[in-house]
């Protein structure tokens, strides 16, 4: 608890502290929602995704008013990456990333037409400098662009809002043993080096590869060409080893791209 600011209280067991740490990707979703009932508070909370591209808890905080120090003191308790205003007080060499739905609708609110529905959603999922996403950081290995995260948390507790807040928490710390228990029993019949999730994946996006040609220049590394229906011609250069491809997905997702699908199908 905290008197400094505001009435606030931060709550980040240490199974989220581990889990966090050696089973989900260095990606946090950090959002607050308001709450109703008679307190008319707000919860603060960052989660993160793991193996199975589901929502994992961090930390949660809940308080008084939406102001920058909460923010900052919240940070500060986490030890992670935050929003603009409290990174610059608290964490400066964060990377910060917008949800990429809210900022398009923001500028739908400032400016008419479809070009930017057209352009701007490509130019998100682009992958290359050259395609404008020059800045994506590589050490995350996310390819989120929006904030389907904290909308996932607000639908978690949405039945919890009007608690008090120390029933609320209670409730929350409640769903969390048994959400654990749940994730705990299916990982533990799990076997394998790579995740369901991921298998499957991966095993959709090797189909449908008919348009890819692999030349190979040994079983490591071979060139990629893309041919399109067009009959425009792409050419990317594929490094097993290396889990680099030069059209950068697989660098920036963790997760091979098509190109490097097309080679490893040509081994089996």
């Amino acid at each position: 608890m905290k008197s400094s600011i505001s009435a606030s209280f931060f709550c980040c067991f240490k199974a989220c502290i581990d889990g966090f740490r050696d089973g989900c990707r260095p990606y946090l979703s950090i959002d607050s929602t308001a709450l109703n009932g008679m307190w008319n508070g707000h919860t603060l909370t960052a989660c993160a995704i793991d193996g199975h591209n589901r929502l994992f808890l961090v930390a949660f905080e809940l308080f008084e008013s939406e102001t920058k120090e909460n923010w900052a003191w919240f940070l500060e308790q986490l030890r992670s990456k935050g929003l603009i205003e409290a990174v610059k007080q608290v964490f400066p060499w964060a990377e910060h990333r917008e949800c990429f739905r809210h900022l398009m609708e923001n500028m739908k609110k400032n400016f008419t037409g479809t070009e930017y529905a057209k352009y701007m959603w490509p130019a998100a999922r682009a992958y290359t400098p050259k395609k404008h996403r020059s800045k994506f950081s590589e050490l995350i290995k996310c390819d989120y662009i929006n904030n389907n995260l904290a909308e996932s948390w607000n639908s978690w507790i949405k039945e919890l809002k009007n608690l008090p807040p120390d029933a609320m928490a209670d409730a929350i710390r409640e769903r969390m043993v048994v959400l654990f228990e749940k994730r705990r029993k299916i990982s533990s019949a799990l076997s394998g080096t790579i995740l369901p999730a991921v298998f499957h994946q991966l095993n959709a996006a090797s189909k449908g590869l008919t348009h890819l040609r692999v030349t190979k220049g040994n079983s490591e590394q071979a060139e990629v060409t893309e041919i399109y229906k067009d009959e425009a011609v792409r050419r990317h250069v594929v490094y097993l080893k290396d889990h680099h491809c030069t059209c950068r997905q697989w660098k920036i997702s963790g997760k091979p791209c098509p190109h490097a699908l097309a080679l490893i199908t040509t081994e089996r």
